[in-house]
Formats: structure tokens, sequence, C-alpha cells
């Protein structure tokens, strides 16, 4: 028997250990082999050419066979190379995009007849309409493939069935109705602490999937330009893990309990789970199609040429349909999460430092206010008598207020007990003095100086006013243009869910996400959807 030798594509060095030699196949063996484990695909392959233009009625019970047939047949095929062959490779690539449309058209159907028990919150667009032409477009190139895996196959002289199938074969024609739902719900004391984390996980999951929005505000004829990055199988599959998780969180632990009776949202909540997690199924198989098949090149161009599964018209219905319906889903769902959370809040109370770089600026009290708004909770911050909205930004703002009128009154009383004011003497430039001072105050830790040397401008000293007020007038000076800031903690409490206030917690901690000097710091692991 011949042996052929495999070696790295490309790669003739000898510092690489050559692979082991693998014997080559006797191919009228492996033909009658392939004959007698493609006779079921190519069976339905023969069914649907003699339907000639007579409509298929695409079934689940046809499109799961048709998709368990072709992945043991495709496994074969890769076994014994056929990939890498140039008269075999036509058929595998066949035999990979049966199983991937029977597949994608197999959850279509799935979503098809599971739409009533989602209870989707209504969006602008029509989804239940578009479905329909989204399977049509499926099959239409499913069809399309398995007529042309006949002439193929004979090509290769394999083998042709005897027994064909009938119409009656993949009949899937149901009574209506359903089974009583007659057993007991589940008392268990953990599901209501498992509505709230996959609410939580929920919110985490669509911030990870931010990335997907780009598909809403890009045109059409810019779809290739996303592919691979920011959109490819790898980053959706990662998404898709999520969702998939999220979905079996609540069948293991929420489904049929009574927090699930008494909370209406958390079956709505389901539905959007799912039917996210469906669309990036079939968002995954169609990105990996046109990775590996179209944007490559590896697919025959004769296939192409014959059914419809051209680079733009498939991309286009591949983002429109599964991508872009899964982002606005995501979207109309954080609302439920938010209302599932403040359902099932438990309120308390946080105290924290302000942000040690003056106050509540605008890094500080974004990513207090973005924490807040990530949950959808109602969270108060409350400092010297007053209460401040925590999801708004410009709220928190205003609390400098406050923070400066504390700094104000503690640099009045720092001064006044420092030796420099009395060591100053009548001749003395205020400048120089007001520098002294300060210094003075740094080497106590009482002030930290942001700016040197410091921006004091040369003047004499005023005869009509205390020399004490003058030196405060120029710190306050410093103080309010940044240059200079009072050191010393004033805290604030905040009061709400404490799922909210766990992460406010961390942010505080972190100093705020910035250093003593105002230089952004790194974002905490904990907080991380604080970065999309």
């Amino acid at each position: 028997m011949s042996e052929v030798k495999q070696t790295k594509a490309g790669d003739g060095s000898s510092a690489v250990p050559p692979a082991a030699t693998v014997p080559l196949v006797d191919e009228t063996a492996l033909k009658r082999v392939v004959s007698k484990r493609a006779a079921q695909l190519l069976g339905i392959s023969v069914f649907f050419d003699c339907l000639g233009e007579e409509p298929v009625e695409y079934t689940r019970p046809i499109l799961a066979f048709v998709c368990a047939e072709a992945t043991q047949l495709e496994e074969l095929l890769d076994a014994y190379g056929a990939g890498a062959n140039s008269e075999w490779f036509i058929f595998r690539e066949m035999v990979a995009s049966a199983k991937a449309f029977s597949d994608v058209a197999y959850r279509l159907i799935h979503i098809q007849h599971s739409l009533p028990r989602y209870k989707l919150l209504p969006i602008a667009q029509d989804f239940a309409g578009d479905l329909p032409k989204a399977l049509a477009f499926v099959t239409e190139i499913l069809r399309c493939v398995l007529l042309r895996m006949v002439p193929v196959a004979e090509g290769l002289q394999l083998a042709l069935p005897e027994l064909i199938p009938t119409t009656d074969s993949f009949s899937d024609v149901l009574p209506p109705g359903a089974l009583p739902g007659d057993r007991r719900t589940r008392h268990t004391a953990t599901a209501e602490e498992r509505a709230v984390h996959l609410a939580t996980s929920f919110l985490e999951a669509a911030a990870d999937s931010d990335f997907l929005h780009v598909t809403t505000e890009t045109p059409p004829e810019e779809y290739a330009n996303l592919i691979p990055d920011p959109i490819g199988e790898e980053s959706l599959r990662q998404v898709e893990y999520k969702f998939h998780n999220l979905q079996s969180l609540y069948d293991t632990y929420i489904s049929d309990s009574d927090t699930e009776e008494t909370d209406a949202n958390l079956p709505t909540l389901r539905g959007h789970v799912s039917v996210i997690f469906h669309l990036l199924e079939i968002s995954v198989l169609l990105v990996h199609f046109y990775e590996r098949h179209l944007m490559l090149s590896a697919t025959d161009e004769s296939i192409r040429d014959e059914c419809p599964i051209d680079f733009d018209p498939f991309l286009t219905r591949t983002v429109d349909f599964s991508i872009v319906y899964a982002c606005r889903y995501l979207y109309s769902a954080r609302e439920l999460c938010h209302a599932i959370l403040r359902r099932h809040a438990t309120v308390g109370t946080i105290e924290v430092p302000v942000p040690a770089y003056r106050g509540f600026h605008v890094r500080p009290s974004t990513l207090v206010s973005a924490i807040v708004r990530h949950y959808g909770s109602d969270v108060t911050m409350e400092l010297d008598g007053e209460t401040y909205d925590a999801g708004k930004a410009i709220a928190l703002f205003r609390a400098n207020e406050r923070i400066n009128a504390w700094k104000r009154r503690q640099i009045t009383g720092e001064v006044a007990q420092t030796a420099a004011i009395s060591e100053s003497r009548e001749d003395e430039d205020l400048g120089i003095a007001v520098r002294r001072i300060v210094l003075d105050l740094a080497q106590r830790n009482q002030v930290v100086i942001y700016e040197h040397p410091l921006p004091v401008k040369s003047a004499r000293r005023a005869r009509d006013l205390p020399f004490e007020e003058q030196i405060l007038n120029e710190i306050n000076r410093l103080l309010v243009a940044g240059k200079i800031d009072v050191r010393g903690e004033v805290r604030v409490r905040f009061t709400g869910d404490e799922r909210v206030l766990n992460d406010l917690k961390i942010l505080a901690e972190s100093g705020y996400c910035e250093d003593a000097f105002g230089n952004n710091t790194p974002i905490p692991a904990e907080l991380s959807y604080l970065k999309r």
C-alpha cells in the first residue's frame, strides 16, 4: 500500500520533526463506506429532486434528520481528509452546508413555535412577520444544496439509495392544546435569590453584548467591514454561551417555583433570554459559514453561483435578522430586569468617603451614576442633610458645593493655627507669604499641592484688610482653581439596593478609579461592565 507523508504546509525547516506517515485509503473501499453512511442524506436529496417544483414542507422532523445525517457524514469525511482532497472537496462542502442550514432552519422553526410562550415585549419592528422570511431564505439555500448533492455523489460513484422517503415520513401535524399543569409548585428559599441573580447576570451579559449594537448603526452595504472584528464567530459564541447559562439557571432554580408564579416578569424574562440565545445560536452558525466558506473563499464557486449564498445578500440577511433582533430584545428586556431587581431589592445603607481629588467631579460622578443606572434601582446619596439622586451625575455635581464649603472651613481653621502667620513680617510680599504658609500646611499633611511652583503672584500686603484674611482669600483662590486641595475625609451615605451599594463600595475603595492627583486608575474587575 502506498503512503503519504504529512508535513506542515509551506514549512520545510528541518527543525520541525516530521509528522507520522498516514497510509492512503483504498478509495473503492471508502466509497462503499461513504455510500452506506450517506444513504439516508442522499435519500432526502432524491426525495427533493422527485418533488420538482412542488413546495417542500420543512418540518422539525425532516430538518433534524438532515442535520443528524449530515453531522455524522461530515465527521466521516473529515476523518479521511476529504476537505483537503480535490475530488472529494465539493461533496464535503455540500454536506457541511446541509448540516449548517438545516440546523439554522430547525432553530428558526423552534422560535416560531415558541413565540406565544415567550411573551416578548412589543418592539417597533415585526419580528413575527420577519421570521417566515428568514426561514424561506435559509430553506431555499438548503434545498439548492441538497439538489446539487445527487449529481456530485454520482460523480464520485457513490451508490444512490433504493428506498426514498415519502412526504408522510416527516409529517409534523400536532394536536392543539397542552397537558394540564397539575404539578405543585416548588417552594424554595433560594428561588428569589436566584431570580435576583438572573436579572443581575442578564444586565452583565447585556453589557458584554454592547458591541453587537454597532450593527444597528451600520448601513447594510458596510456590514462586511464588521467581520470578523467586532462581529465574528468567536465574539458571538462568547455571548451566546452567557445567555445559554442564563436559560439553564432559570430552568434549574426558578422554573416551577412559587417565586415564578408570583412575579409575572420572570417568565417574560425567560422568554427574552431564550429568544436572544436562539438568535445568537443562529448568528454563530451563519457567521461561521460566512467566515469559513464565503469570506475565505473555501466553498466551491459553482455552489455559490447556483445557490443564493452570495456574499452581500447572505450577510445582510444574517445581520438584519439574527443579530439586530437580538440587540432589540436585549434592549427591551433591561427594564424587565430593573423591575425584578426593584421588586426583590433589599435596602441597605453604606458610608464611604467622597473622592479625594476635587470631590464629585466628572469621572467619579459618571461612574457612580453608571452603577446605579446599570441596576435600574433607586439610590440616594446624603451629605450634610442634603439628599441627591445617585443615578444622575449632574445631581452629584451639586454635592461639591457642600464639600467645598467644608474645605473652606477646614482651611480657615488650619491657617489660623499655623505658626507661619505669626512669622510673617509686615514688609513681606503676599505671594511669598502664601507660598510659605501653603508649603507649611502641605508638610503637615493638611493640603495637597497639584501644581509646582504654586501659581501665586507677587503682591504688596493691603493695609485695609487683616493679613490673615488676605492669606485666606489667596488660598481659597488656589483651592477653587484646583491648584491645591484640602486633605480630610468627608463621608457620604448611600441608601438603596444592597447590590448597588456593594458595587459603590468597591468603587469607593478603589478611589473612584483615580489616584490622589486625579489620574485615571483601572476599573476593578468586579465593575467591568463600566468599561462598556
